[in-house]
């Protein structure tokens, strides 16, 4: 049968992130949100601005789109309040039509909090820019940029079970933001989000949270333990 549970996973997602169900889009993977992202929002030679090194597709999107890439460098070891400042000043200057955040980053780890998010999202209402948080990582943080949504109309937060639910390879992924935005991301969506079968396992792993939890804290003390014993060499 074609997929008629598509209804129930979009409310039980949206009763979990306890968000309404026009401010949601299921995709496929985060990477399908950003897509679409890209699809309805992106024209030729727009500027894009995102993090060097980050998630490997900004890069890709931008030359499919043909947009202009401005890759923001980030180093280890750098002072975050010297890098933040120097951040807002590159958006005042080039005014990207849209911003991909990755938040927490990788593979170099760059963590923007709750204050420091909502100056960029009140610099880029000024610059008029689209700011797309990708939380693929989220639970392995304190904060999300969903609770900046109602505040912000200019913010899209994509997200995956990829990551902490370890469900990489069913590529399901959704977005969060508001009305308008998310009604613009449907007119590109295909006629089924995802398939029966990633709709029931979504379903037991949303039932089962504990199953994510223990493997984020697994991971998070596997982190702990691996910076311990580097010191120790």
């Amino acid at each position: 049968m074609y997929s008629d549970e598509i209804n129930k996973i979009y409310k039980k997602i949206s009763k979990w992130l306890k968000i309404n169900l026009d401010q949601l889009i299921i995709t496929d993977g985060a990477d399908g949100g950003l897509l679409r992202i890209f699809n309805v929002f992106a024209d030729k030679n727009d500027k894009i601005f995102y993090l060097n090194p980050s998630y490997a597709m900004y890069p890709v999107y931008c030359k499919i789109f043909k947009c202009n890439e401005y890759a923001f460098n980030i180093f280890p070891g750098e002072n975050k309040k010297v890098l933040f400042n120097k951040m807002l000043k590159d958006i005042r200057r080039i005014r990207p039509k849209i911003i991909a955040l990755a938040n927490p980053n990788q593979p170099v780890e760059f963590f923007l909090n709750k204050n420091e998010l909502s100056k960029i999202l009140k610099l880029t209402k000024k610059t008029k820019s689209l700011v797309v948080i990708d939380e693929a990582y989220y639970h392995f943080s304190n904060f999300s940029a969903i609770s900046l949504i109602k505040k912000f109309n200019n913010l899209v937060v994509v997200r995956t079970f990829s990551k902490a639910f370890g469900l990489a390879g069913l590529r399901i992924g959704y977005s969060i933001s508001n009305k308008k935005i998310i009604d613009s991301m449907k007119i590109v969506k295909p006629i089924y989000e995802i398939n029966n079968i990633n709709i029931k396992i979504c379903e037991y792993f949303l039932k089962n949270l504990n199953i994510m939890k223990k493997y984020v804290k697994d991971v998070d003390n596997s982190r702990k333990y691996f910076h311990k014993e580097m010191k120790k060499i």
